[in-house]
């Protein structure tokens, strides 16, 4: 049994229309999310053996805010992640060492939404930013992960933190 995270980058900032989407930063309401999901990262003692992280700005600034709950965990940040489809997702998550049984993915929507329902072959009506999908993956290698043979075990969006 492997126990897979997504996560959301927090709410970044649209306040300077010439920045690069690849550097835009977090905003005041995505530093509060990144900070409560960091609080609740804590209290259920996620400790992930490697978290995989999108290189874009918003997505490092949101694990910088919730690295500390994560106990010293290995991060690679991964330009295959700042991407909005799905499959390079899930094959970069395909590439993980087998050794890993708990893996974290900081990354960008569509991507997550699209994986999440490809995963469990449910319709999530909405992966918001900042929100965590938490599933149990009955597979020994990470290459394995089939259509619809994941279990969401949960799903927790900021705003229900706080």
């Amino acid at each position: 049994m492997k126990n897979l995270f997504l996560l959301r980058h927090a709410k970044s900032s649209w306040a300077d229309p010439a920045t690069d989407d690849f550097d835009r930063p977090l905003n005041k309401r995505g530093i509060e999310a990144a900070t409560l999901m960091r609080a609740h990262l804590s209290k259920v003692k996620v400790r992930p053996d490697l978290v995989l992280c999108s290189p874009a700005r918003r997505a490092k600034e949101t694990y910088d805010l919730v690295a500390p709950a994560l106990k010293g965990a290995e991060v690679v940040f991964d330009k295959k992640l700042y991407i909005f489809d799905y499959r390079p997702v899930l094959e970069r998550i395909g590439a993980v060492e087998d050794k890993v049984s708990t893996l974290l993915v900081i990354a960008h929507n569509p991507a997550l939404e699209e994986l999440t329902q490809w995963l469990t072959s449910a319709d999530l009506a909405k992966f918001p930013t900042g929100a965590l999908a938490c599933f149990k993956v009955s597979v020994k290698s990470w290459k394995d992960l089939a259509q619809g043979g994941c279990t969401l075990s949960a799903f927790i969006r900021p705003k229900e933190l706080g």
